[in-house]
């Protein structure tokens, strides 16, 4: 049997080819579009629209019939003084009021010129000094004259009449004592409608009572509350020796554990380290009291007010310092980093001035923060009298 080979005749693949028309037409559109948009880019739209606008024919502006009467041009000098508003002139009713005031202000600068000029007679002067020699206490009981009274309230009204130097002493000394606040510290002492005089009206007094404790007697204590000035409130101590009468020495008047009340100041200045304290009442273990002329208290030495410890806030004054520092770094790098005056950069240099701005105002605030005296209970201190005071001896059922 003969091998018979058989042949498999097939087509060559042949590959797909692109028409060469379509790729020239590809790329012309393509070429198009590129130079389409170098020319728009260019060719901003803002030149297409001045270029449009130059073609554009601009119609004149319609004004008011009004205007027309204007003058033309600063040649027209009298259609100028026309239009120009005519002088203010004052009404007579409003100017003979005018002129009434002037009058009596003349009249009063006169009669103030004659009060100045007005001096006393020497007649009157030595008038005075014998109203006063006769109200200085030095004659026996009974031989006194009896015009001392109104010579006393006559010197008393007319010293604030007449000049004196005090004024001058007050305005010098101002400015020390608004610094610490001086000025309330002694208007918290001060008692109402002190007399203000250079003689001395009181004369010599006898004790009318044996039952008296003098002024200058010291009463020692014992706080029972504490004192925190943070707050104004009271405060409350407690007696620790019997208190007997000044001239004897033999009656019980104020017995250890008698309640003293009183109150404290809490403005407290920079530097401060005493709270002022006074009392004025006391009470007697029998329920008895008595009321007190702002007796102020001491510390065992004798100086005035009580010591205490201070707190002057430096964490807060520390702690704001620092954030205003580092706030104040930022606006500093953000001006130096500032090249040109764009928004963005003016937005951002005003924003850390504002920051830093913030940043100083609350150092301020915290410098400005009141130092706070703490007093604990059981502080020992005396309780300085300084005025006479009258009771009862104590009866110790």
């Amino acid at each position: 049997m003969q091998n018979k080979f058989f042949t498999i005749r097939t087509k060559k693949p042949t590959p797909t080819q692109i028409s060469r028309v379509w790729i020239i037409i590809g790329l012309i559109i393509i070429g198009s579009l590129l130079l389409w948009v170098v020319m728009t880019t260019f060719n901003p739209p803002s030149l297409r629209v001045a270029r449009k606008s130059t073609t554009t024919k601009i119609s004149p502006p319609i004004f008011s019939p009004a205007l027309n009467h204007l003058p033309s041009n600063y040649q027209d000098i009298k259609t100028i003084e026309q239009y120009l508003s005519p002088a203010n002139t004052i009404p007579p009713e409003v100017q003979a009021e005018l002129n009434q005031l002037r009058s009596q202000e003349n009249d009063l600068e006169s009669q103030l010129a004659n009060l100045q000029q007005i001096k006393t007679n020497p007649e009157d002067q030595s008038n005075t000094r014998q109203q006063e020699a006769s109200a200085s206490g030095l004659f026996f009981p009974g031989t006194a004259p009896s015009e001392k009274p109104s010579t006393s309230a006559n010197t008393s009204t007319s010293s604030p009449n007449t000049p004196s130097s005090s004024s001058g002493n007050s305005s010098s000394k101002f400015g020390y004592i608004e610094q610490n606040m001086q000025k309330q510290k002694l208007d918290f002492l001060k008692p109402d409608n002190e007399p203000e005089d250079i003689y001395n009206p009181h004369q010599l007094q006898t004790p009318i009572s044996p039952y008296e404790v003098q002024a200058g007697t010291l009463i020692p204590s014992v706080l029972i509350t504490g004192i925190e000035s943070s707050l104004p409130g009271e405060a409350i101590a407690q007696v620790r020796q019997d208190i007997f009468d000044t001239v004897t020495g033999r009656f019980l008047l104020i017995p250890k554990g008698s309640k003293l009340l009183g109150e404290y100041q809490s403005e407290i200045s920079y530097g401060q380290a005493r709270a002022l304290v006074v009392f004025n009442r006391v009470i007697r273990p029998d329920g008895t009291s008595i009321l007190l002329s702002k007796f102020t208290g001491a510390d065992l030495q004798g100086e005035s007010g009580m010591q205490g410890s201070v707190n002057n806030h430096w964490s807060r004054v520390i702690g704001a310092a620092t954030l205003s520092t580092i706030l104040s770094m930022g606006a500093g790098i953000s001006a130096y980093q500032q090249t040109n005056n764009s928004a963005a950069q003016n937005a951002i240099v005003g924003a850390s001035n504002g920051i830093s701005q913030a940043g100083e105002n609350i150092t301020n605030r915290a410098i400005d923060i009141q130092p706070v005296l703490s007093i604990p209970a059981g502080y020992q201190f005396n309780v300085i009298v300084n005025k006479d005071m009258i009771m009862p001896p104590y009866a110790n059922d």
